[in-house]
């Protein structure tokens, strides 16, 4: 059985106290109502779980009064709550349809996070800092 391979050209961003760090955003397919939609996100492999802003709950389709909450603590260590489903999401347009938990923040600014859960248990993922590429391989 042969692996696919999904790779991401990732850049550099500059910061006031660190300088130039790598950033790692890159495009997937979300699948909405309305079809599979390019979303941005930041693989993020400090995060515990992939987490979306509020208003995300809506666009999906699901309704919030059904929805699980609890509480996670921040990077900050505020704790915060969250709304907690499934996301369907494809690397690329030739990948396989995966299903991956996700967190809805209570604000709408929260960034768009792909996280551990349901992605490294699924991927062999390599990052490149030469070529500044991340591969998932499954």
């Amino acid at each position: 059985m042969s692996s696919a391979v999904t790779e991401f050209s990732y850049s550099k961003k500059a910061t006031v106290n660190y300088g130039e760090i790598d950033d790692l955003r890159f495009k997937i397919l979300v699948q909405t109502p309305t079809g599979l939609t390019w979303t941005w996100f930041l693989f993020d492999t400090g995060a515990d779980v992939s987490m979306l802003p509020r208003s995300w709950i809506e666009n999906l389709g699901l309704n919030l009064s059904e929805l699980s909450c609890h509480c996670m603590t921040g990077v900050s260590g505020e704790i915060v709550k969250v709304y907690k489903s499934n996301l369907k999401i494809k690397l690329d347009e030739n990948a396989e349809l995966i299903e991956i938990p996700v967190a809805f923040s209570e604000s709408d600014s929260a960034p768009q996070i792909i996280g551990k859960a349901g992605i490294l248990n699924r991927f062999t993922i390599t990052l490149d800092h030469k070529a500044r590429t991340v591969s998932f391989v499954n």
